[in-house]
């Protein structure tokens, strides 16, 4: 499961990195989804990070961070119309 963890990680970091470098700094950051998305992935970075390097038992917060992961899908329906931001905002409140 980890390894899992590891590669969705990767995939969604470099995701990022490509989208920054090629949409520019502002233009990116524009785009609440965006935000959204560096926010997941570089949290989730760290989580691994702090989890390896760190005796402490995180499993809550790595737990939520892959329930925000979850959201990400969410980006893929967002033409689906204000029933889904609804839905969205929903979540973000209950964290």
């Amino acid at each position: 499961m980890e390894i899992v963890n590891y590669l969705f990680t990767g995939i969604f970091m470099m995701e990022a990195i490509i989208k920054l470098i090629g949409q520019g700094l502002f233009v990116y950051f524009r785009d609440s989804w965006n935000t959204f998305d560096f926010i997941v992935a570089v949290s989730s970075a760290v989580s691994i990070i702090v989890s390896s390097q760190s005796s402490l038992q995180i499993r809550g917060t790595v737990t939520l961070m892959r329930s925000f992961r979850i959201l990400r899908i969410l980006r893929l329906l967002k033409r689906g119309g204000r029933s889904l931001h609804l839905i969205f905002n929903t979540f973000v409140i209950t964290f």
